[in-house]
């Protein structure tokens, strides 16, 4: 068996998430995340792959759903009725140039954003 490694070696997960948020951050396209996240191409890779697994175990969600919406999310009242703090939430969020100018235009894509921004937000609070 060959004793050398095979490819590159990854790239830490908090040098991408860094990256990820400076992108969301400054509004730049993924090329021109700076190389010290990374491989622009690994941060973009990885935010969609994040994105995929939070989607596949519904990890998000708290926004009615439509009345004819097919696939139904979970949904609490409670926290939708706390009008006063989403508001201001939403003011937090636009700080991000990235989000606040909508960059991406996969929708997907820019939902996740959205819940990354949020998660880092809430961490940070």
């Amino acid at each position: 068996l060959p004793n050398k490694p095979r490819g590159v070696a990854r790239v830490d997960d908090r040098r991408v998430l860094n990256g990820i948020i400076w992108r969301f951050r400054s509004g730049a396209p993924w090329a021109e995340v700076p190389e010290r996240y990374g491989p622009s191409t690994t941060c973009y890779n990885r935010f969609v792959r994040w994105r995929k697994a939070a989607a596949a175990r519904k990890v998000w969600a708290n926004i009615p759903n439509r009345s004819n919406r097919k696939q139904r999310f979970a949904f609490s009242p409670w926290l939708y009725k706390q009008r006063n703090l989403v508001e201001r939430f939403f003011n937090r969020i636009k700080q991000f140039r990235g989000i606040a100018t909508r960059y991406d235009k996969n929708p997907a894509n820019f939902l996740a954003a959205i819940k990354l921004i949020c998660a880092r937000i809430w961490c940070v609070a």
